[in-house]
């Protein structure tokens, strides 16, 4: 049909067995911005909700927010992990499983934020396992309001690098603007108002690389 569509068959796995990484958040997150900026609708329903597209934005939804029983790449014991978990959190390998976490919920934060500007509603889908969006903000915003003590009991407790990413999440990290979307879509989460509360003015007065869109979403 002319369309890329990520082969779930085993002799085509993408990324290497990597299934609901960061990279497919983001090639989903491409294709709303394309197909709304050429009025394309099949290119947009390709990408939030097709029956050809097994990582549309549903999909990834429902595979890359992890659930108590999941397993992620490297086949985890199951008890080890949290609601609201995401995939990437794989990449602990390297110290930056939460940063990855946090990244790959940005790219599905803004397909989500462009579908509800233009009508339809990811905020309020829950796919089959129960996975949503408002779960990782309650896994990683108490992470982030708790400090490295949150950590304790979980996937990331023994891994410093991981520990140093969130005692610095409040004050010079740029994860929290994620935050002011949330406010938005889930006012009446009480983790995501703390953090907003409790954060450094400075996160949400500056931007990179990352956050070049925080304002528009969030305010927009």
């Amino acid at each position: 049909n002319g369309y890329y569509a990520p082969s779930t068959d085993e002799r085509h796995r993408v990324f290497g067995g990597q299934l609901w990484q960061n990279h497919l958040g983001c090639h989903c997150m491409a294709l709303v911005c394309i197909g709304h900026a050429l009025g394309d609708a099949e290119t947009v329903r390709f990408a939030l909700d097709h029956e050809d597209n097994p990582h549309d934005l549903k999909g990834l939804i429902g595979g890359a927010i992890l659930m108590p029983g999941d397993r992620d790449r490297w086949g985890t014991e199951p008890g080890k992990i949290r609601p609201g978990e995401m995939y990437d959190r794989y990449r602990i390998s390297q110290g930056k499983g939460l940063m990855y976490s946090f990244l790959h919920l940005r790219f599905l934060l803004d397909a989500a934020e462009i579908a509800w500007h233009n009508g339809l509603d990811f905020y309020s889908y829950t796919a089959p396992g129960g996975e949503n969006l408002v779960l990782p903000f309650r896994f990683l915003g108490q992470t982030l309001l708790a400090g490295p003590g949150a950590l304790k009991g979980t996937y990331y407790e023994k891994h410093e690098g991981e520990c140093v990413r969130v005692r610095a999440g409040l004050t010079t990290q740029w994860y929290p603007n994620l935050f002011l979307i949330g406010r938005n879509r889930y006012p009446d989460e009480p983790v995501i108002a703390e953090v907003c509360r409790r954060a450094a003015p400075a996160i949400f007065a500056g931007a990179d690389h990352y956050e070049v869109l925080s304002f528009p979403l969030a305010f927009g």
